[in-house]
């Protein structure tokens, strides 16, 4: 039998997989991005320079280093004689360097000259290294960067 307790744990952890990458990580800003929040795109600024400003108005330089995919988080039915469906998720991390003041974990706002504006969350790892982990169920389209 399920508890309470458990119930929640699950309803909480399908919550935060379907409304980080829409309400965290992609903040309207500007029409017709070229890229999409989907691992290929990224590979595909590798290397490339974002403005990014901190919350006091400063601007830091982050150098996008690699994008490193990551094991999908596991899955288990928290009922055990209910078969139900994987989800299958793209999981991948974002490793930045940056210039500049160091800055706190956070959500900051990225511009880059192909993905326009965006809200990324952020966490250090090291002097002047960050990042992000990105994670979007596979089966749903890929919404584009800046929308």
């Amino acid at each position: 039998m399920v508890s309470r307790r458990q119930l929640f744990q699950l309803a909480q952890g399908c919550l935060v997989a379907v409304a980080v990458p829409g309400k965290l990580f992609a903040a309207a800003s500007k029409a017709g991005a070229a890229l999409t929040w989907s691992q290929t795109s990224w590979q595909s600024v590798l290397n490339s320079t974002f403005a990014v400003s901190s919350p006091a108005g400063a601007t830091n330089w982050l150098t996008l280093l690699s994008v490193e995919d990551m094991p999908a988080p596991a899955y288990q039915s928290p009922v055990a004689n209910i078969q139900a469906a994987t989800p299958v998720f793209e999981t991948f991390a974002l490793n930045f360097s940056g210039s500049g003041e160091d800055l706190p974990q956070g959500t900051y706002s990225f511009d880059h000259q192909l993905t326009g504006q965006f809200q990324l969350f952020i966490v250090p790892s090291g002097h002047s290294n960050y990042v992000a982990i990105i994670s979007h169920p596979r089966n749903r389209p890929v919404r584009p960067l800046g929308l």
